[in-house]
């Protein structure tokens, strides 16, 4: 049997374990970095004219939307002193590093032009869209039905819109839009990833439905199916077909051949049924209010560029980056009528049509007082048939 001396286990345990301490990296200081002076870089961006272009926004309208946003974005100044040794970076800073970065500016660039961390530019940018999607004043609603008032100016708006004033009680128009993401992981998708794959666009997307009004202002936006889902499927899924069976006869939403056709919802003819020149003019005409929803679509994207690459992180910061991009899409919007009066500027799908008595009353308007497509619109429909007809036949299609 071995005897062991207890003093010297513990002498040799302790000079084992102080040694380890000792050899443990110490953490390295901070590298001082010079923060933005906000002042200077606000008068160069005034003086230069580029304060619209970088921030997406007038001046004026970022100091509004900083009153809107409020306490939100200020952040702890005894913890910031604390960490930093420096004053607390200001709410304009706050605001700087998320619309930089929505608008596609790169962490790395963003951190050079404020004098920060990457970690320091995602914090901000987490602080920017939280405060963005809990700010009431920016919520996107749907029409009152309950004010008359309300429901008659998005009627006459959308009429503005439309030839001869063919399509008098829309109040929305509304569409799909895949949003494409990287591969979200096991457990963020809960084990269904390959419901994330979109085979229509061969990626990984998260399926966005929206509705607009027509100054292109977003009055839904969801996003509530994975990439795979169809729009049929995520429209069922959402609150709007509660809404549109509340519309009031007469009063109706547009969408595309993907959506169910009804007497409040009405859809273009598809297949045969658009050969009848009654119906190719009706579809003319919803076309011209439809296409509203693919504008707003596109100005949404070209104005805050990171949804044209694919969105990384979680699942649920991805929703809440497409729901912040929506809500400042409409502030933006509104902030151009009331500051510079700013007015609306004017795939093969075989279904067989429903029913729908709404549909059938503008087919029969349009048939009865001998309305026809613009002569602009025909000769440019009649190219494109030449066009495909050509390349049918040599079969470049």
């Amino acid at each position: 049997m071995l005897d062991f001396d207890l003093d010297d286990d513990y002498d040799t345990a302790l000079f084992f374990a102080l040694a380890h301490l000792t050899q443990q990296q110490t953490r390295r200081p901070k590298y001082p970095t010079e923060r933005v002076n906000w002042d200077e870089h606000l008068q160069k961006e005034l003086y230069q004219n580029s304060f619209h272009r970088t921030y997406r926004m007038s001046y004026p309208s970022f100091l509004k939307l900083k009153g809107l946003l409020g306490d939100k974005i200020v952040l702890n100044g005894s913890r910031s002193t604390a960490s930093s040794g420096t004053a607390p970076i200001i709410p304009q800073v706050v605001m700087a590093c998320g619309i930089r970065w929505l608008a596609g500016g790169s962490p790395t660039d963003i951190k050079n032009a404020y004098g920060l961390t990457v970690s320091t530019v995602y914090r901000l940018r987490d602080l920017f869209l939280d405060a963005v999607c809990t700010t009431d004043e920016l919520d996107m609603r749907l029409p009152d039905l309950s004010n008359p008032s309300e429901i008659s100016k998005f009627r006459s708006d959308f009429e503005k819109l439309s030839s001869s004033g063919v399509c008098k009680g829309c109040v929305g128009v509304l569409d799909g839009m895949l949003q494409r993401i990287g591969n979200p992981s096991v457990a963020c998708a809960e084990g269904q990833v390959r419901s994330y794959f979109s085979g229509h666009y061969n990626c990984p997307g998260l399926n966005v439905l929206a509705m607009c009004d027509a100054f292109l202002r977003f009055t839904f936006f969801g996003v509530l199916n994975p990439g795979s889902a169809s729009d049929r499927m995520t429209y069922l899924k959402s609150r709007l077909p509660a809404f549109v069976d509340s519309l009031p006869f007469g009063t109706y939403v547009i969408g595309d051949a993907a959506f169910p056709l009804g007497d409040n919802l009405l859809i273009p003819f598809t297949g045969t049924y658009k050969l009848d020149p009654s119906n190719d003019v009706y579809n003319f005409h919803i076309s011209q209010l439809r296409i509203r929803i693919e504008m707003a679509f596109g100005h949404l994207t070209n104005k805050w560029r990171v949804l044209r690459r694919p969105l990384g992180g979680k699942l649920a910061r991805q929703s809440q980056v497409l729901e912040v991009c929506a809500r400042l899409h409409n502030f933006g919007i509104n902030e151009r009528i009331l500051g510079l009066g700013y007015l609306p500027t004017l795939r093969p799908f075989e279904e067989i049509p429903g029913s729908s008595a709404m549909r059938n009353l503008l087919v029969d308007h349009i048939r009865a007082y001998g309305l026809t497509r613009s002569q602009q619109n025909v000769a440019r429909k009649r190219e494109h048939e030449k066009t495909f007809d050509y390349c049918e036949k040599n079969s470049l299609m």
